[in-house]
Parts: C-alpha cells; sequence; structure tokens
C-alpha cells in the first residue's frame, strides 16, 4: 500500500479561522466564531461531520 501524505488544514494563516478559533457552548449546542457570531447546526452532515452557519446578515471579518 503507498504511502498517502496527510496535510493538517486545522491552522490557517491566510487571513480565515482555524477550528481551534472556534468556542463550543455545550449548554445551547452552537458554536461562537471569533468574530462572535453564533453558529447553529443545519441538522446536515457532510463527509462524517456536522454542518454549522451562522445568520445570512452576519458580516465576513477579515482576520488578517
Amino acid at each position: 500500500m503507498p504511502d498517502v501524505p496527510v496535510w493538517d488544514r486545522s491552522a490557517r494563516s491566510a487571513g480565515t479561522f482555524s477550528r481551534d478559533d472556534f468556542v463550543f457552548d455545550r449548554e445551547r449546542n452552537v458554536y461562537i466564531c471569533p468574530g462572535g457570531v453564533e453558529l447553529t447546526s443545519t441538522g446536515n452532515v457532510d463527509q462524517g461531520h456536522i454542518v454549522y452557519t451562522g445568520p445570512a446578515e452576519a458580516p465576513a471579518r477579515d482576520v488578517r
């Protein structure tokens, strides 16, 4: 079996948030992004991961 490289892309440096930047509030079952926006589950699962989304009116933030 050939070696398949796996890149850890959890840390970001191109102006996007990393996974570690988000805080999970277990009591409310929501994530809080570094910009202060609350992300709730859509109920969908994509490639084994629960999909979370914020409000459509949430402003995009540049963190560079």
